[in-house]
């Protein structure tokens, strides 16, 4: 799912996951909930919060092609400032960053880099899976199918039109979540004029690295007892056709 704040400054996009238990294990009731969750934010370069220390340092050898050319990175190099902002909350707060991914691109949308990470990234936190996706060319490139191949990922591509009826994220999470946002952006605004207006000083409403955050996670907070409490994710599995057939 993308998003855009109504602050210009600030685009960015969020993809959703949500995961199934014991897809496989018939003798168990199948389990769903929220993933971990993806914000892809501008950048002048690619590059993963994740690979980057406390320190702005790279933690391990990066290389990926962009166009013609070939970006390696060292581990222990500098990162330059790549997603610096992002590197000093995260050491200020750390908790705002449970169970989010951060990643930085020049449009702040999902590419075939972002979208290689991002396989790494979930085949580290689960050694055999299924994933539906939608038809992009990022997600059917041979490099892409290749490391799908090596983290024990099979892929279910949506077909062309069909996401608004199949994605569980487009059919059952996009609106709530939205709201949730909404709702939660609503709640920063009015601190912040409280803030300025107790200190004496114009409004400043700018949307940073921390509000985003602090947004989205509280409106995740929303979701996962949504999906808690109405069992939404497995609901929406079994309606959309993908717990029809468990062998």
């Amino acid at each position: 799912m993308s998003g855009k704040s109504q602050d210009q400054k600030m685009r960015i996009t969020v993809e959703l996951s949500q995961v199934i238990y014991n897809y496989f294990d018939i003798s168990k009731e199948p389990e769903g909930m929220l993933g971990s969750t993806l914000i892809v934010v501008p950048g002048n370069s690619k590059g993963r919060l994740s690979n980057i220390s406390d320190s702005g340092r790279f933690i391990q050898d990066e290389t990926y092609a962009s166009g013609d050319k070939i970006i390696q990175r060292a581990a222990g190099s500098y990162a330059n400032g790549l997603l610096g902002a992002w590197v000093t909350l995260r050491r200020q707060n750390p908790k705002l960053f449970e169970g989010i991914s951060i990643m930085c691109q020049e449009s702040a949308t999902v590419d075939g880099v972002i979208h290689k990470w991002r396989m790494e990234e979930l085949a580290g936190r689960y050694k055999q899976s299924v994933w539906s996706r939608d038809a992009l060319a990022a997600t059917m490139n041979e490099s892409a199918k290749i490391l799908m191949s090596c983290a024990h990922q099979i892929e279910h591509v949506i077909a062309g039109k069909m996401t608004p009826v199949l994605q569980i994220t487009d059919t059952d999470l996009a609106m709530p979540f939205k709201a949730a946002c909404a709702r939660a952006k609503d709640e920063i605004r009015t601190s912040l004029k409280q803030r300025c207006k107790d200190e004496g000083i114009p409004e400043v409403l700018d949307i940073g690295p921390y509000e985003v955050l602090k947004i989205i996670q509280d409106a995740l907070t929303e979701m996962r007892q949504l999906i808690h409490d109405n069992n939404t994710v497995v609901a929406a599995g079994r309606r959309n056709g993908y717990l029809a057939y468990r062998p």
